[in-house]
């Protein structure tokens, strides 16, 4: 399965009919160079989509005609008189008409992930989600995250709760991130912003500012507020997650799935040291559980998922809620019947 430059932008401009663009979203899938591709090709029609649309002037036409037909036909009272009129109505009305406000789905592009755009203009997830905004930024964001100021001609995004990773191009230097007493300006560069009050850079330098903390120049690898203590590491491991579904098949039985949703690879740990791979909790108490012969690391491609199945210590009560945690990702969810 292959395809060109003009697939992509046909897939890009939804201009191709439901079957071509079936399998080109099919070939992007399958070849890391071919998204990539595509991402260029998006942030490019971005980037033009907020230019002012440029009309000809309503005399235009005639002064091409008069061009063309050099003995032009004696004009009738109408054309004398009227059109003129009707043209300088039309362009009254261009011009002093409220325009329509902007399609709000064409203000940002959902990667991956599950976000809902609430009445308000506030968007949400419930899961990691990665969204590419009409301005070119693309803001992946932490699950139970909310954001705001997401709008096409809007200089700042606004972090409500949650955490948000934002890559940000050089031509969007100036673009701000606030939250709380925090603001962050960027002058085109990768960085996570916290809702507690925390900014960590991965590349490039932002400069923060907060009534608490004061202000100062964040530079790669560097935190802000300066004696932050985070989590991890590494604060992007925050949002390499997998996206974890479980279903109760009986009263002793469950199915756990765990799928690789990020557009990179991702190595689900095996045991270490006796250490369980899941976590089943109901009434009241945690309980292990590691599936049987797996015991060498696995590594999901994007888009695909492994599924378990897996014995309860002890028998699940008919109404009783449970819920299964994969704890090397922090995720956890409640399983359905």
């Amino acid at each position: 399965m292959s395809c060109d430059r003009d697939d992509l932008v046909g897939l890009a401009l939804n201009a191709l009919d439901l079957a071509e663009a079936e399998r080109v979203r099919r070939a992007v899938e399958a070849d890391p160079a071919l998204a990539a591709e595509l991402e260029k090709i998006e942030r490019h029609l971005a980037l033009h989509d907020g230019l002012p649309r440029l009309g000809p002037a309503p005399a235009l036409w005639y002064g091409i005609r008069d061009r063309i037909d050099v003995r032009p036909a004696p004009r009738s009272l109408f054309h004398r008189f009227w059109m003129p009129a009707a043209a300088a109505l039309l362009v009254a009305v261009a011009l002093f008409w409220p325009a329509p406000e902007r399609d709000r789905s064409r203000s940002y592009q959902r990667l991956f992930g599950d976000v809902a755009e609430a009445p308000g203009g506030t968007l949400a997830c419930t899961t990691v989600s990665r969204l590419r905004l009409a301005n070119g930024v693309t803001v992946t964001m932490d699950a139970q995250t909310t954001i705001s100021g997401h709008h096409p001609r809007s200089p700042r995004l606004v972090l409500g709760t949650g955490r948000v990773f934002l890559e940000v191009a050089e031509n969007a230097r100036g673009y701000a991130v606030e939250t709380g007493d925090i603001e962050v300006v960027t002058t085109g560069t990768a960085f996570l912003v916290d809702a507690r009050g925390l900014v960590w850079v991965e590349s490039g330098s932002v400069r923060c500012r907060s009534a608490t903390h004061g202000e100062a120049t964040v530079a790669a690898g560097e935190f802000f507020p300066r004696d932050a203590a985070p989590e991890l590491a590494s604060p992007r491991a925050w949002f390499m997650r997998p996206t974890l579904t479980a279903r109760i098949l009986d009263n002793s039985t469950i199915r756990v799935v765990i799928r690789n949703d990020m557009p990179d690879p991702l190595q689900v740990a095996p045991r270490t040291g006796g250490e369980p791979l899941f976590f089943a909790s109901f009434l009241g108490d945690d309980y292990p559980l590691s599936p049987d012969r797996f015991d060498a690391p696995l590594t999901l491609a994007p888009k695909t998922d492994k599924s378990f199945l897996l014995r309860l210590p002890r028998s699940l009560p008919d109404r009783e809620a449970l819920f299964v945690a994969y704890p090397a990702g922090r995720v956890r969810v409640e399983a359905k019947r």
